[in-house]
């Protein structure tokens, strides 16, 4: 069997473990109309702290891993039972030679509340290009045109551009018999369990520092103290910023 009980592809990253809090009802580390008011140390915040630090100091996660591709080689290479990742990761499973895998819906904490990750990457046009033209026909392409943006998925990844979504859903379970209904279940997901990352101010110091902090809990630092660390060290970041 496999040496590694789970991992998250992303180990220390907000985008991935915010729902470790939210899912026990802790929120997203900030709140107030301006979204600038820390809680990374409610009662919620230290539970889940604990849980992750937990997983590593029991044995059941493995603390060498620490980029994304790191996890999924684990997975790929049949040491890691439980991969905790998104459909980006299909195309290296369906090639790899042996590999016999399947989905199932995304874990959460028991009578917590199922909430998965959302969001990715945005595409902008510099302030200063000389081909503005040529930029904004690309992500008109990319973006808005349905063909253009099911390219720009490579067939797996989803998009803005919800028709393109549909395809690109449509198309993933012919990829790989393992993965019938998993089309259903991330149309599910998209529509009852995915929440967003908090759109403050804040966001880059909540990232990095947050980031931090989880990696020191992932090698064993102490959850309550660390988190307790933290809340103080974005209460001193945030306050630098214009309000």
């Amino acid at each position: 069997g496999a040496e590694i009980g789970l991992s998250f592809e992303q180990v220390d990253r907000y985008y991935q473990l915010q729902i470790l809090p939210e899912s026990l009802g802790g929120g997203p580390g900030v709140k107030g109309d301006d979204l600038l008011t820390v809680d990374v140390a409610n009662d919620a915040w230290l539970k889940a702290g604990k849980w992750y630090g937990s997983l590593f100091a029991d044995g059941v996660a493995s603390r060498s891993p620490t980029q994304n591709q790191e996890v999924r080689d684990l997975f790929i290479g049949g040491r890691l039972a439980f991969y905790i990742g998104g459909p980006w990761g299909i195309p290296s499973f369906n090639e790899a030679d042996g590999l016999d895998y399947g989905v199932a819906p995304h874990p959460y904490f028991a009578g917590g509340k199922a909430v998965t990750p959302s969001e990715s990457y945005h595409l902008g046009v510099a302030a200063d290009t000389t081909n503005a033209d040529e930029a904004l026909n690309f992500l008109d392409y990319v973006g808005l045109d349905k063909e253009g943006a099911v390219v720009a998925t490579n067939g797996y990844r989803l998009s803005a551009n919800i028709a393109a979504t549909d395809k690109v859903l449509s198309g993933i379970p012919q990829q790989n018999p393992a993965l019938k209904g998993v089309d259903d279940l991330i149309r599910y997901e998209l529509a009852n369990t995915a929440i967003r990352r908090p759109r403050t101010p804040g966001y880059l110091q909540l990232e990095e520092l947050f980031a931090r902090a989880f990696s020191d809990i992932r090698n064993g630092s102490d959850a309550a103290q660390t988190l307790t660390r933290l809340q103080s060290e974005l209460e001193r970041s945030f306050k630098r910023i214009e309000r």
